[in-house]
């Protein structure tokens, strides 16, 4: 499935569009969301955030990890070249 919400955050890190049922918004919503910056400040999974993970994309909850974390790291480098334009 094409997702134009997907396209648009492939070149803009604060797209803030998402559609339902498209795993790649899903993904990206988890990597911008509250549940993986508290794991991510813990060092941890928690329970919240493998919940999350598991009832959003699936009983594969780490491969699901990775995938929002490289989403997040993506994100992060967009929003690092974003802000050292002048």
């Amino acid at each position: 499935m094409s997702c134009e919400h997907c396209a648009r955050a492939q070149s803009d890190a604060i797209w803030p569009g998402y559609q339902a049922r498209c795993r790649g918004c899903e993904v990206r919503a988890l990597a911008n969301g509250p549940a993986f910056f508290e794991s991510a400040q813990a060092q941890r999974i928690s329970t919240t955030y493998r919940t999350a993970l598991e009832k959003l994309l699936g009983p594969d909850w780490q491969t699901s990890h990775r995938e929002v974390r490289a989403e997040y790291e993506r994100l992060q480098a967009m929003k690092s070249i974003r802000d050292t334009k002048p």
